[in-house]
């Protein structure tokens, strides 16, 4: 079966990507789960506080493998959440704000091609650009 869809060359996601800045956030949901490798991580949902911005949903991954957990504890600091050596409650952080110093990348799914920046069209193949929203680093909530 086809499906007609007019100007279906044009559809987007409706989102344009949020600003390369820092913004808070506060942390709705963090479940484990594995990668496609099979690694365990932590996969965080986070929603937008910060003025003009207020709803939006912010996804990261962070790694659990030994050499990756420093994003982890970056993220967990910043919430100031209860932790000791052995880890932390994922409870704890549900709920607690923190500030995401956040960057822009584009990616071109026809080339394979990552570009930093907000790049709309792939400058090799004119193709439009999948834009997403990388964090550069957590901090202590600015609210």
């Amino acid at each position: 079966m086809r499906f007609e869809i007019p100007d279906f060359d044009n559809v987007t996601t409706g989102f344009d990507p949020l600003p390369a800045e820092r913004l808070t956030f506060q942390i709705t949901k963090c479940e484990q789960r594995q990668s496609k490798a099979g690694n365990p991580k932590l996969s965080w949902e986070l929603t937008c506080q910060s003025p003009g911005h207020e709803g939006r949903i912010l996804f990261d991954d962070t790694s659990l493998l030994p050499q990756a957990r420093f994003a982890v504890k970056a993220i967990v600091n910043a919430s100031g959440a209860p932790q000791d050596a052995s880890g932390f409650d994922i409870d704890d952080v549900i709920g607690c704000s923190v500030d995401a110093q956040l960057s822009i990348q584009s990616y071109c799914k026809a080339c394979e091609v990552a570009e930093g920046g907000d790049v709309e069209k792939c400058s090799s193949c004119g193709t439009e650009m999948k834009r997403s929203n990388p964090v550069d680093g957590y901090f202590p909530s600015s609210l």
